[in-house]
């Protein structure tokens, strides 16, 4: 006969804990041993515990971080073949356990039907599909309090997910299940009665129940698989649902059919309020902003009707989640006249359908290049959210009318630094002002000994050179003639030094100037400009010893950020939001944005060894930029301004 280990964790609910101690000592299966971990109670619950510790085959009462970390140390102190956690308010249902285990079973989960307790006398038995499929893991769940859990998974596969404050649970079951195919038995015997006031059941936890059991679908679905399990999470029929899981080509023409429905259906109906969000951004290619914008929408939580529209299809585009519905106004790859028509007839035609279409949504605008949908919103009175990544340069392109709408007329603001939030306001800006730093996947840059030596042949330096490595648009803003400047000096000085720029073009004639400067100060082998496309730009950082910002003004410095966790020394100038990343022993800012000698003097100290360079600390630090941080502020911020906005949204007429 299998033993089991009944794990309790408790923190301040004495009296439930009372309950759910009864509950298990009235059993008449004896094969169990019954562990309860207190988090350092200061109400009656030791009490409670001194009461029945002759029974126990372990407790303890002491501080824990969380939840989960309270149930690792049960299943640390667990003994049986199974566990069953059943925290303090829960309930055995009377010799429940005797039934279940008159047989021998081998699953290694095992799963039953729970008893809702709602209060005021109202319970309801909820049972669970006898075969699991992948769709029910995504929409619902295993519930702890009914489900037999072999040890041995702990053991084999890792233990609840610490980081996790209310879904560590749902994380272990798709872990188990989806990722290393755990086997799985359905017995319908209702186990226990389950305390509908724990933390997961409370209403205002469901943001956090969202964007945890987000996390855990990008860890362990495909972007395919979460495009064919949000289209059938639509279908209440269960043939269709199957039938559209089968097949990719059937998803896909089922959600034409879907939207064709509902945008038919709703428009006729004036007092219906739709979640609808559409991202308007210049590009999707891999410049500062988009790759902000790009890194967000792929932590979107799946409660929005999403559209991105950009002018043109750029590279990050194809990366984005299937279910988005993505267009882009401009196409590039015909001939110059057969393009100028065909981009003719978007702009008259598609242009004002899509906007049209669009109205009744959220506009979120990725920055201030885009005054001509601002000015479009303004004029159909859309809700809009703009998104500020610019700083003064940028606005001197813009109409003193353009300016005073992106100051005035959106309902949100989110900037992206302090400096960018100050800017505004010092402009008149007085209403809603958000900020949230732009954030990276940290985890995909990481130093890679491969990829430095491939690339680094790729630049034509050699490995024992000390390369220095600049990134951005050669620009008027980025400084390349000063880049090229502090290059002179320094290779005077240390011979073995190189230069790379990594960017594209925006300024042709800055850029022969900048080739014609490096000619006749004879620095071609030493300092050269490539602009490596997509992915390629990581693998070329890869390559640096060190990383100089020569810009004259950043609102920001994703770069910087990213050459961080790659633990290189950065010497930069006093540019503005660079300010808010660099902080004592992470880099050097030099004040002056044409300070040739500052620079140089403080990329010597780096390179000498005099100062000296921690690279795994600096990694560590630039993890606060990692996108898991971002994603939580930003879309509770959407889901809060939604809500707060409701009065003002306009409906669907």
């Amino acid at each position: 006969m299998k033993t089991l280990s009944i794990i309790t964790i408790n923190y301040n609910n004495a009296d439930g804990l009372n309950l759910t101690i009864k509950s298990v000592l009235e059993q008449t299966f004896a094969n169990y041993e019954f562990i309860i971990i207190d988090g350092g109670s200061d109400d009656k619950s030791r009490e409670v515990i001194n009461k029945y510790k002759g029974r126990l085959a372990y407790w303890i009462s002491e501080k824990d971080n969380g939840i989960y970390h309270a149930m690792n140390k049960g299943i640390l102190a667990a003994n049986g073949d199974y566990c069953l956690f059943l925290n303090s308010g829960d309930y055995l249902c009377k010799d429940v356990l005797s039934n279940i285990f008159r047989n021998d079973y081998k699953a290694d989960i095992l799963y039953c039907p729970l008893i809702f307790d709602f209060g005021n006398g109202r319970r309801e038995i909820k049972s669970l599909p006898e075969k699991l499929s992948l769709f029910h893991l995504y929409n619902d769940n295993i519930w702890h309090p009914a489900s037999f859990i072999k040890r041995i998974l702990f053991l084999e596969q890792g233990m609840y997910d610490e980081s996790f404050r209310i879904a560590g649970d749902y994380d272990f079951f798709f872990r188990s299940i989806i990722k290393f195919g755990a086997s799985t038995q359905y017995i319908n015997e209702p186990v226990a009665v389950y305390d509908t006031s724990g933390v997961s059941s409370i209403s205002h936890n469901y943001f956090q129940i969202e964007l945890e059991r987000s996390t855990v679908h990008k860890k362990y679905l495909t972007p395919k698989q979460l495009y064919q399990l949000k289209v059938q999470k639509k279908i209440k029929n269960k043939f269709l649902r199957n039938l559209i899981q089968s097949s990719a080509l059937f998803a896909k023409l089922y959600q034409l059919i879907y939207r064709i429905y509902f945008f038919t259906r709703y428009h006729s109906t004036p007092s219906f309020e739709v979640r609808k969000i559409t991202f308007f951004t210049p590009s999707l290619n891999r410049t500062g902003s988009e790759i902000v914008l790009f890194n967000l929408l792929n932590t979107l939580l799946p409660l929005w009707d999403v559209n991105v529209v950009s002018s043109v299809n750029g590279s990050l585009a194809s990366r984005l989640p299937e279910y988005f519905f993505y267009k882009y106004l401009k196409i590039n790859k015909y001939h110059l006249r057969v393009r100028h028509y065909i981009n003719k007839l978007r702009k008259n035609t598609l242009y004002p359908f899509l906007l049209n279409q669009r109205q009744s949504s959220i506009w979120y605008i990725n920055t201030i290049a885009l005054p001509d949908i601002l000015q479009e919103a303004e004029q159909r009175k859309v809700t809009t959210w703009l998104h500020v990544h610019e700083l003064q340069q940028m606005f001197e392109t813009l109409t003193p009318e353009q300016e005073k709408r992106i100051i005035n007329y959106p309902d949100l603001i989110i900037a992206n630094s302090n400096t960018t939030a100050y800017l505004l306001k010092s402009k008149g800006r007085t209403g809603n002002i958000k900020i949230i730093y732009p954030a990276i996947n940290t985890e995909l840059i990481k130093k890679n000994k491969q990829i430095f030596n491939q690339y680094r042949k790729n630049t034509g330096f050699d490995e024992k050179d000390f390369l220095w490595i600049m990134a951005g648009t050669v620009d008027q803003n980025k400084n390349p003639l000063f880049f090229i400047e502090i290059a002179k000096l320094l290779i005077s000085k240390f011979p073995q030094t190189k230069f790379l720029w990594l960017g594209s073009i925006s300024d042709e004639a800055l850029f022969i100037t900048c080739l014609t400067r490096i000619k006749m100060l004879d620095l071609g082998a030493a300092v050269k400009f490539i602009n490596p496309a997509g992915d390629e730009f990581q693998n070329y950082l890869q390559t640096a010893d060190g990383f100089v910002l020569t810009s004259t003004i950043e609102s920001f410095s994703i770069v910087t950020v990213e050459a961080l966790l790659l633990g290189l020394p950065v010497v930069a100038t006093d540019c503005g939001g660079v300010k808010e990343i660099l902080i004592e022993n992470t880099g050097k800012i030099v004040k002056g944005h044409e300070n040739t000698e500052g620079m140089v003097a403080e990329m010597i100290l780096y390179q000498t060894g005099e100062y000296p360079i921690d690279s795994a600390a600096l990694h560590k630090y630039a993890k606060k930029y990692d996108i898991s941080y971002a994603q939580e502020t930003w879309n509770k911020l959407l889901i809060e301004e939604y809500e707060s906005g409701k009065s003002k949204m306009i409906k669907i007429a």
